[in-house]
């Protein structure tokens, strides 16, 4: 018999908000990959040798092919974040569906591998997107800390983002399309060194 505790582990297992406690905390970077900006977040993480998820748009990604595989090249880990950036309410089954498919033909043609990692724009869902998700096999990966950074400016972003404020298995939300991104990592992780917070990719 299917019980409501077993449908809660079951959902956990498809739609992640953070990871068990442990020692490590995962930056993702939203709606890449940006000509300029991605590229100077990568030198900043490559100073401070972590590793991040991108979640990247698949439009941006046939815009920029480079600065993606750019990405995938440094070990970075991969997810998608839909073609356009559509919101769910706007987006029907068979959008979603046909989206997740394409996304498959670009792993092929650039070389990528999303990991079956999915994070929909908004972190929004809808019944029809979550189905179309879920029977095409892959993973909704949303966040448990947002560092605000589409609401706020870099001083905020650095508080909020402080090792006072992050826990660890936090999976942070972050953009790498924004042109403060790299100088705030880069505040951010020199803030880390003191503390025991270690980051990591999401697999």
């Amino acid at each position: 018999m299917l019980t409501f505790k077993k449908v809660l582990i079951w959902l956990s297992s498809i739609i992640i908000i953070r990871t068990k406690k442990d020692e490590f905390i995962y930056l993702t970077f939203d709606d890449g990959p940006h000509p300029e900006n991605t590229p100077n977040l990568l030198l900043v993480l490559e100073k401070h040798n972590v590793k991040a998820t991108f979640f990247m748009v698949g439009k941006e990604i046939e815009r920029y092919p480079e600065v993606a595989k750019r990405i995938y090249s440094m070990g970075h880990a991969l997810g998608y974040h839909s073609y356009d950036h559509s919101h769910a309410k706007d987006s029907s089954y068979k959008q979603v569906a046909y989206e997740l498919d394409h996304a498959k033909k670009l792993e092929n043609q650039y070389g990528l591998n999303f990991n079956g990692l999915y994070r929909p724009p908004y972190g929004a869902l809808s019944i029809a997107t979550f189905l179309a998700i879920l029977v095409k096999g892959w993973k909704v990966i949303l966040w448990s800390k947002d560092s605000m950074d589409s609401y706020t400016d870099l001083e905020n972003v650095c508080l909020n983002l402080s090792k006072e404020n992050v826990k660890s298995g936090d999976i942070i939300l972050l953009h790498d399309d924004y042109l403060n991104t790299a100088s705030t990592i880069d505040l951010v992780l020199t803030g880390y060194k003191s503390s025991k917070l270690k980051c990591r990719s999401l697999s």
